[in-house]
């Protein structure tokens, strides 16, 4: 196919490549992601839509094996239905009859490959994985360390740390959340962690899922949506994450974040509601922060006044060759600036057809194309077009 221009950005965000569609790279760079290994082509700006690209070609293998069904009634069940798994390492469905699972004690460890966990009537508030609280009992709920993990249909509540955390230090690949509930956990809803100089967490799937904090404000400032280390070819799409917001002391963590050598990630058409910070690639001013991806048709609401923290819609921090277009950013709040790019590794950025109430701004000497942009819509105006979205939605 050759290298894909930027032209056909736009094209690729409404939709997706076919699967089998093939991925041709010219080879002036040679991107080594854990143990997959692919020609990337850096040419310019083109590079930013052959990576929009990647999660959806034939390099995004599929499972083709026939997985062996199981259907469990209780936690006692599910625990020997997934302990079976993972000894057999057979591709497994283990199917979930409505009810509440709670788990004591250890963590749901998927170590084997191609296992999938899913609600058998596909109802995702009947079928609850939970734990005690936020402060106490059970740290995560599922731990992940293998590839091709799937999760259908289910709410996760109530953990001390993670209701998720894959583990990109194990090299767990192709993880995929769908049609889901995140509920209430005293640091990050999902965790992608991570080693210093070990491998990456490839093509993970984040999809029709809600992100809360029932209360409508979280538990302390260390608390996220999406938190992500090493993750590579993320998609991450028609999400809804509502109070991913600080109750003192400091601003939380966003409600999506990429970094710390996070490259070539996809957020597309979330809704995030009320959360102090929206969509966050990179951080501070360091190296190997993230890379390429793109931001686009995201809307970004923020009204309540109790929330006391409530900062940036979208920051990229030391993210060169990122693509921010067609997002939709409201604000009461304080904070002046809707979208920020910042720092002098920030390079090769384009910022365009975002519509905001706030600023757009360079800070720190990063630099952007930035074109097509409204910012500083009159509020009553943009908060009746974004009503209107959210009712579509």
């Amino acid at each position: 196919m050759g290298c894909l221009y930027l032209q056909k950005v736009s094209q690729i965000i409404d939709s997706s490549l076919n699967k089998n569609e093939v991925v041709s790279c010219c080879a002036s760079q040679l991107g080594t992601i854990g143990r997959k290994t692919k020609a990337l082509c850096i040419k310019g700006v083109y590079i930013l839509a052959l990576l929009i690209s990647i999660p959806n070609a034939a390099i995004a293998k599929e499972v083709s094996q026939s997985q062996v069904s199981v259907e469990v009634t209780n936690v006692q069940q599910l625990r020997s239905a997934l302990n079976a798994a993972n000894k057999a390492k057979t591709p497994t469905a283990i199917l979930l009859a409505d009810g509440i699972y709670k788990l004591l004690g250890s963590p749901l460890k998927i170590v084997a490959d191609n296992i999938t966990i899913r609600s058998q009537s596909g109802i995702r508030e009947n079928v609850v994985i939970a734990g005690s609280k936020m402060d106490e009992g059970i740290g995560v709920l599922i731990d992940v360390s293998a590839d091709y993990f799937t999760l259908v249909g289910v709410t996760l509540k109530n953990a001390r740390w993670h209701l998720i955390q894959v583990r990109a230090e194990k090299d767990a690949d192709f993880f995929h959340l769908n049609n889901c509930i995140l509920q209430d956990a005293g640091q990050q809803l999902l965790k992608v962690s991570h080693a210093k100089n070990g491998p990456y967490a490839n093509f993970g799937v984040v999809k029709n899922s809600l992100f809360e904090y029932t209360a409508g404000i979280g538990p302390n400032y260390y608390i996220g949506g999406i938190d992500a280390h090493h993750s590579v070819n993320w998609l991450v799409q028609n999400n809804t994450f509502k109070n991913i917001a600080s109750p003192a002391k400091r601003v939380a963590e966003h409600a999506i974040h990429f970094w710390k050598d996070s490259k070539n990630n996809r957020t597309l058409n979330n809704l995030i509601i009320n959360s102090d910070r929206g969509i966050g690639y990179g951080l501070t001013n360091s190296e190997n922060q993230n890379e390429g991806g793109i931001i686009s048709n995201n809307i970004i609401v923020h009204t309540a006044s109790n929330h006391l923290f409530a900062d940036v819609g979208i920051g990229l921090e030391s993210s060169p060759n990122t693509v921010v277009t067609n997002n939709i950013i409201f604000s009461t709040g304080t904070y002046p600036n809707a979208i920020e790019y910042r720092f002098k590794r920030t390079t090769g950025v384009f910022i365009t057809g975002n519509v905001t109430n706030k600023a757009i701004k360079s800070r720190d000497g990063a630099t952007a194309t930035v074109s097509g942009n409204k910012s500083g819509v009159r509020s009553s105006q943009l908060l009746h077009n974004i009503q209107h979205l959210i009712k579509e939605k």
